[in-house]
């Protein structure tokens, strides 16, 4: 045998074992690289009229990439919610930009372990809120600086109840929440920014597994469910924290948030990815 023959033939293995990876890494991870992709595009349709892109502030969260884990999805997403929270809170011209993220997915079932209740990443997000209120008050806060929990707590309800539940079918009269602040601290500097409200809560919520369904928006994103062979919508018992401030310059509200059914969850996102995130305040075109 010739040694070119010899070394054309190593190069054909080298390659076809290239293949046989790059093949390898499609399958195992066909559904969440499809979900990449989808959600790529959705994020900027939902970025064009969102309260993100025209508030003066340019929030950025760290996604799942960021830590060795296979904790979250590899990207946060952005979700205009103005129409769905003037129906829900029944305020004419109110604003809601949601930044989320969600569990990673298990390379076991090939979907989202959000809906997993064996999981310490059950019904768990991250991200954050912003918040306009139609009034010109600060949503959440009175006279500007002292946050309010309860009507904070509004927000998380209507993410759980109308943005994620209600498309996987629960009923409204079905739905569970309630949300019990353990700690508050005033004062906080987070992300160089000073004057921060910090909660600490206890939830027990409407969990999110359930037998899949047909026609489900929300697959797309999450994966479609495995069957964990347990009630639907489960209850979850979670930990919840949330970061609170009012910017009056911009006259908007912004609250970072975790949620999560494991209290060691909550550490982790909080300290390695949440408190990673950056605001910076952009320089607004004057209209003519």
């Amino acid at each position: 045998m010739s040694k070119e023959y010899s070394d054309k033939k190593k190069k054909s293995r080298v390659c076809l074992l290239f293949f046989i990876s790059i093949l390898t890494v499609i399958l195992l991870f066909y559904n969440e690289i499809r979900a990449m992709v989808l959600m790529s595009w959705w994020n900027q349709v939902q970025m064009k009229d969102s309260l993100l892109s025209d508030c003066g502030l340019d929030i950025q969260i760290p996604g799942g990439l960021v830590t060795t884990e296979s904790d979250w999805f590899p990207f946060v997403m952005n979700y205009n919610a103005d129409k769905n929270f003037e129906e829900y809170t029944g305020q004419p011209g109110s604003r809601l930009t949601v930044l989320y993220n969600f569990p990673a997915y298990s390379l076991k079932r090939g979907c989202s372990k959000l809906y997993d209740p064996s999981s310490p990443f059950y019904n768990s997000f991250y991200g954050a809120y912003l918040v306009r209120s139609a009034d010109g008050h600060p949503y959440g806060f009175s006279y500007g600086t002292e946050a309010d929990p309860k009507s904070i707590s509004i927000i998380p309800r209507f993410d759980y109840q109308e943005l994620v539940l209600k498309d996987f079918g629960l009923k409204n009269d079905q739905f569970l929440f309630q949300w019990t602040v353990t700690k508050k601290e005033s004062g906080i500097t987070y992300l160089k920014y000073d004057n921060w409200t910090v909660f600490d809560a206890d939830l027990l919520v409407s969990g999110a597994v359930h037998k899949a369904k047909n026609g489900v928006f929300s697959y797309n994103q999450y994966g479609r469910p495995a069957d964990y062979h347990c009630r639907d919508f489960k209850e979850a018992r979670m930990k919840g924290k949330v970061y609170a401030r009012y910017f009056p310059e911009n006259d908007v509200s912004v609250f970072f948030y975790i949620v999560a059914s494991d209290p060691d969850t909550v550490k982790k996102c909080d300290e390695k990815i949440l408190s990673k995130s950056r605001i910076r305040k952009k320089r607004m075109t004057p209209s003519t």
